[in-house]
């Protein structure tokens, strides 16, 4: 998943959750402006700290595994197209 897919998440999630840029950019200590700027998968200088916390204020978490460069990862189509 790249930037541009979690921004957009994000952003599904925060709506799902009625929930405004501005009231997300309070709970995570950001600004509108930085909350923008993830939902469109700019996240330039940002720590991993505020990512995460924006992560799960919408219900998300990072799962971090051993990297295997000749793993298939199999995705499904369906769930990217909601996104």
């Amino acid at each position: 998943m790249d930037n541009i897919e979690i921004g957009k998440l994000i952003r599904k999630e925060r709506k799902e959750r009625k929930m405004t840029q501005k009231e997300l950019a309070k709970k995570a200590g950001l600004s509108r402006a930085t909350i923008i700027n993830i939902e469109k998968g700019r996240f330039g200088s940002l720590s991993f700290a505020s990512i995460l916390s924006v992560l799960r204020i919408v219900g998300y978490d990072i799962n971090i595994e051993k990297f295997n460069p000749f793993k298939k990862v199999i995705r499904d189509k369906r769930n990217d197209q909601n996104l």
